[in-house]
């Protein structure tokens, strides 16, 4: 049995490629304003996978090489929308500011 062929690594791999699947399934959707909250679970798994894909193979003394991008393409899509969503909160938070203050100068300048 050659080394490509053991069973371990073949886990390690199978776990390398979820987690890119996710990884890469998460970076585009996460793009979208209105859907990047679709890409958090995805995003997540792919983290998860790859965390634990590279552990095993730290522990196999395997190649990592695929947890480790879907690694990187997973945190990159959580840190956008994570971006994002602190963006549109901060600018509802201004709407909402100015919306208050456009309501009490229209009070203060309403007939009594």
């Amino acid at each position: 049995m050659t080394e490509a062929t053991k069973p371990s690594n073949n886990i390690v791999t199978g776990l390398g490629i979820a987690s890119l699947v996710f990884g890469v399934s998460a970076l585009p959707l996460s793009f979208v304003p209105c859907c990047g909250m679709l890409a958090i679970a995805p995003a997540t798994l792919g983290l998860l996978f790859a965390g634990v894909g590279i552990g095993l193979a730290r522990a196999r003394k395997a190649s990592g090489g695929l947890s480790t991008a879907a690694l990187v393409v997973s945190g990159i899509a959580l840190l956008v929308v994570i971006l994002q969503m602190t963006l549109a909160t901060g600018g509802m938070l201004k709407v909402d500011d100015a919306a208050k203050e456009h309501r009490e100068q229209l009070q203060k300048q309403a007939p009594k």
